[in-house]
């Protein structure tokens, strides 16, 4: 995993400094997967690992942290396939009351994937920047993205004015 000379060689020079030398640490997981079709949960096993879930509890817009035992129980997305793998979900740089959903394509084949964001109004493909695109057809919150080979896909949403930020 590591290459790192004893002594000194070429440019190398055995010190603190040096990325080759001293203590390393690293995590690892062993995802098991028979066949092409199970490929996409190492890939997503690895994604989680790798990238754990950052969260943070803001107050809701009446001042109080308590959010209601309904809203604990149904997911703030879903999407699908599990090809398709979400990397990222944060408000937009520009500081728009909206959210801006970053996912990439796994399989190298065009897929066609869905997100379900509760709330969702309305949708805008955007480039890695989060600037906003084509509009994306968002039905009950809904929104079908067509996706090409390993492609990395960004979605800002805009979210009904009840559960925008406040």
């Amino acid at each position: 995993l590591l290459r790192a000379p004893g002594s000194d060689s070429g440019n190398l020079v055995r010190d603190a400094t040096s990325s080759q030398h001293g203590t390393h640490e690293f995590r690892f997981a062993l995802v098991p997967y028979a066949g092409k079709d199970r490929r996409t949960e190492a890939i997503a096993a690895a994604q989680e690992l790798n990238s754990p879930l950052l969260h943070s509890m803001r107050p809701c817009a009446s001042g109080s942290a308590n959010i209601g035992a309904d809203s604990l129980r149904r997911s703030f997305l879903a999407l699908s396939p599990s090809s398709v793998v979400l990397s990222s979900i944060k408000a937009p740089d520009d500081g728009a009351k909206e959210i801006a959903v970053r996912m990439y394509e796994t399989m190298g084949v065009r897929t066609q994937a869905e997100l379900s964001v509760p709330g969702a109004i309305r949708a805008w493909r955007s480039y890695l920047a989060e600037k906003k695109g084509k509009a994306v057809s968002c039905h009950n919150g809904k929104m079908a993205i067509a996706m090409k080979p390993f492609e990395i896909v960004t979605i800002r949403i805009a979210l009904d004015s009840a559960l925008a930020h406040p």
